[in-house]
């Protein structure tokens, strides 16, 4: 559900460079993390607190950075965080 410049206006708000720049690295790197499975990208829709909000992941290694984004496209709730130990191996499974 992260999107580029390029996408159609129906693709939701959050960019791929604002995620890339939370983790300190550039569009092409966060890419291409991706591609080599390094970062995990998880899109939940809807939970107890609201049906038409999304709730996104991004592991990479041992830092977690979640969002919670309203419908219109606002990030209502952001936080990066560090993992130690056996919890870290668990999230890149």
């Amino acid at each position: 559900m992260l999107t580029s410049e390029k996408d159609t206006p129906s693709s939701p708000p959050l960019k791929t460079a604002y995620v890339a720049d939370q983790f300190g690295l550039s569009v092409a790197d966060f890419q291409r993390y991706c591609q080599l499975g390094l970062i995990i990208v998880s899109v939940d829709k809807g939970a107890c607190d609201s049906r038409d909000s999304l709730h996104i992941k991004c592991c990479l290694g041992n830092r977690v950075w979640q969002a919670t984004i309203d419908p219109e496209g606002r990030i209502t709730f952001e936080a990066m965080t560090f993992i130690r130990g056996k919890m870290a191996k668990t999230l890149r499974r």
